[in-house]
Protein backbone atom coordinates (compact mmCIF):
# COMPACT_ATOMS: atom_id res chain seq x y z
CA UNK A 1 0.00 0.00 0.00
CA UNK A 2 1.34 3.36 -0.89
CA UNK A 3 2.43 5.64 1.52
CA UNK A 4 0.28 9.44 0.09
CA UNK A 5 3.06 12.33 0.13
CA UNK A 6 2.52 15.20 2.27
CA UNK A 7 2.55 18.74 0.85
CA UNK A 8 5.99 20.40 1.58
CA UNK A 9 5.08 23.54 4.28
CA UNK A 10 5.25 26.54 2.72
CA UNK A 11 6.55 29.38 4.39
CA UNK A 12 4.53 32.78 2.95
CA UNK A 13 6.59 35.57 1.88
CA UNK A 14 5.40 37.80 4.24
CA UNK A 15 6.21 35.85 7.36
CA UNK A 16 9.78 34.84 5.83
CA UNK A 17 11.56 37.14 7.99
CA UNK A 18 10.38 35.93 10.97
CA UNK A 19 11.01 32.71 10.63
CA UNK A 20 14.76 32.93 9.18
CA UNK A 21 14.86 35.39 12.42
CA UNK A 22 14.31 32.56 14.83
CA UNK A 23 16.23 30.25 12.63
CA UNK A 24 19.06 32.73 13.31
CA UNK A 25 18.27 32.55 16.90
CA UNK A 26 18.71 28.81 17.27
CA UNK A 27 21.82 28.64 15.07
CA UNK A 28 23.44 31.21 16.88
CA UNK A 29 22.46 29.72 20.49
CA UNK A 30 23.65 25.91 19.38
CA UNK A 31 27.17 26.78 19.42
CA UNK A 32 26.96 28.51 22.85
CA UNK A 33 25.23 25.48 23.94
CA UNK A 34 28.07 23.18 23.10
CA UNK A 35 30.60 25.37 24.53
CA UNK A 36 28.66 25.39 27.61
CA UNK A 37 28.59 21.77 28.03
CA UNK A 38 32.31 21.73 27.65
CA UNK A 39 32.43 20.61 23.80
CA UNK A 40 34.41 21.94 20.66
CA UNK A 41 36.70 24.24 22.81
CA UNK A 42 39.02 24.66 19.93
CA UNK A 43 35.83 26.67 18.42
CA UNK A 44 35.53 28.74 21.69
CA UNK A 45 38.92 29.30 21.80
CA UNK A 46 38.66 30.52 18.32
CA UNK A 47 35.67 32.62 18.81
CA UNK A 48 36.81 34.37 21.71
CA UNK A 49 40.04 35.98 20.27
CA UNK A 50 42.33 35.38 22.93
CA UNK A 51 45.91 34.87 22.15
CA UNK A 52 46.88 31.45 23.95
CA UNK A 53 47.78 31.85 27.58
CA UNK A 54 47.13 32.05 31.04
CA UNK A 55 44.13 34.72 30.39
CA UNK A 56 42.86 32.40 27.84
CA UNK A 57 42.90 29.42 30.29
CA UNK A 58 41.38 31.69 33.33
CA UNK A 59 38.46 33.20 30.81
CA UNK A 60 37.85 29.50 29.86
CA UNK A 61 37.16 27.98 32.56
CA UNK A 62 35.79 31.16 35.12
CA UNK A 63 31.97 29.50 35.97
CA UNK A 64 30.73 33.16 35.30
CA UNK A 65 31.61 33.20 32.09
CA UNK A 66 30.12 29.69 31.35
CA UNK A 67 26.94 30.95 32.94
CA UNK A 68 26.71 34.39 31.46
CA UNK A 69 28.54 34.43 28.11
CA UNK A 70 27.43 30.85 27.07
CA UNK A 71 24.44 30.05 29.06
CA UNK A 72 23.10 33.30 29.49
CA UNK A 73 23.61 33.59 25.30
CA UNK A 74 22.53 31.03 24.09
CA UNK A 75 19.25 31.79 26.47
CA UNK A 76 18.70 34.92 24.91
CA UNK A 77 18.91 33.95 21.31
CA UNK A 78 16.24 31.15 22.09
CA UNK A 79 14.26 33.67 23.87
CA UNK A 80 14.96 36.21 20.94
CA UNK A 81 13.60 33.35 18.07
CA UNK A 82 10.67 32.94 20.57
CA UNK A 83 10.29 36.80 20.06
CA UNK A 84 10.88 36.42 16.17
CA UNK A 85 8.18 33.25 16.11
CA UNK A 86 5.21 35.68 18.15
CA UNK A 87 5.58 37.92 15.35
CA UNK A 88 3.85 35.25 13.16
CA UNK A 89 2.55 32.38 14.97
CA UNK A 90 -0.97 32.57 16.41
CA UNK A 91 -0.27 32.27 19.95
CA UNK A 92 1.81 35.25 19.55
CA UNK A 93 -1.52 36.96 18.79
CA UNK A 94 -2.49 36.71 22.28
CA UNK A 95 0.29 39.27 23.66
CA UNK A 96 -0.81 42.99 22.80
CA UNK A 97 0.75 43.58 19.18
CA UNK A 98 3.06 46.15 20.47
CA UNK A 99 4.64 43.65 22.71
CA UNK A 100 6.02 41.04 19.65
CA UNK A 101 6.64 44.60 17.75
CA UNK A 102 9.08 45.94 20.57
CA UNK A 103 10.82 42.93 21.24
CA UNK A 104 11.82 42.30 17.65
CA UNK A 105 12.85 46.10 17.33
CA UNK A 106 15.01 45.43 20.05
CA UNK A 107 16.60 42.26 19.56
CA UNK A 108 17.08 44.70 15.84
CA UNK A 109 19.43 47.31 17.85
CA UNK A 110 21.14 45.05 19.85
CA UNK A 111 22.35 43.27 17.02
CA UNK A 112 22.55 46.26 14.99
CA UNK A 113 24.97 47.61 17.83
CA UNK A 114 27.33 44.40 17.97
CA UNK A 115 27.36 44.56 14.24
CA UNK A 116 28.48 48.21 13.91
CA UNK A 117 30.01 49.36 16.61
CA UNK A 118 30.94 47.01 19.42
CA UNK A 119 33.62 46.08 18.09
CA UNK A 120 31.09 45.40 15.04
CA UNK A 121 32.76 46.36 11.34
CA UNK A 122 33.17 50.39 12.37
CA UNK A 123 34.83 49.21 15.70
CA UNK A 124 37.45 46.79 13.76
CA UNK A 125 38.20 48.77 11.56
CA UNK A 126 39.01 51.55 13.88
CA UNK A 127 41.27 48.99 15.75
CA UNK A 128 43.18 47.89 12.18
CA UNK A 129 43.62 51.43 11.57
CA UNK A 130 45.35 52.06 15.43
CA UNK A 131 42.60 54.57 16.24
CA UNK A 132 41.20 52.13 18.95
CA UNK A 133 44.11 50.18 20.60
CA UNK A 134 43.77 46.32 20.60
CA UNK A 135 44.26 44.46 24.34
CA UNK A 136 47.50 43.00 25.20
CA UNK A 137 45.81 39.69 25.58
CA UNK A 138 44.03 39.75 21.93
CA UNK A 139 44.84 38.10 19.31
CA UNK A 140 44.98 40.60 16.21
CA UNK A 141 43.83 37.46 13.69
CA UNK A 142 40.43 37.69 15.68
CA UNK A 143 39.76 41.41 14.62
CA UNK A 144 39.84 40.17 11.12
CA UNK A 145 37.92 37.47 12.04
CA UNK A 146 35.28 39.82 13.45
CA UNK A 147 34.98 42.00 10.46
CA UNK A 148 34.45 39.72 7.69
CA UNK A 149 32.57 37.05 9.52
CA UNK A 150 31.04 37.92 13.07
CA UNK A 151 29.41 41.25 12.76
CA UNK A 152 28.23 40.61 9.53
CA UNK A 153 26.67 37.42 10.81
CA UNK A 154 25.20 40.34 13.65
CA UNK A 155 24.10 42.31 10.75
CA UNK A 156 22.45 39.66 9.33
CA UNK A 157 20.28 39.17 12.36
CA UNK A 158 19.56 42.29 12.90
CA UNK A 159 17.74 42.49 9.18
CA UNK A 160 15.98 39.60 9.93
CA UNK A 161 14.44 40.74 12.93
CA UNK A 162 13.83 44.40 11.67
CA UNK A 163 11.72 42.47 9.09
CA UNK A 164 9.76 40.61 11.65
CA UNK A 165 9.09 43.56 13.27
CA UNK A 166 8.24 45.29 10.41
CA UNK A 167 6.09 42.55 9.61
CA UNK A 168 4.02 42.33 12.90
CA UNK A 169 4.15 46.45 12.94
CA UNK A 170 1.49 47.02 9.56
CA UNK A 171 -0.10 43.36 10.11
Amino acid sequence: MAVPLRRPVRIEPATRPSMLAALWGIVFAIPHIVWGLGWWQEALRFSLGLRVGPEEERVINDPGFILSSLWGVAALSLAACGIALSTVQPWGRRLPRWMPVAGAWGVALVLAIRGLVFPGILGGLAIEADLIPLGDDSDPAWNRWNIVLWSPWFLLGSVLFAGAARHAAIE
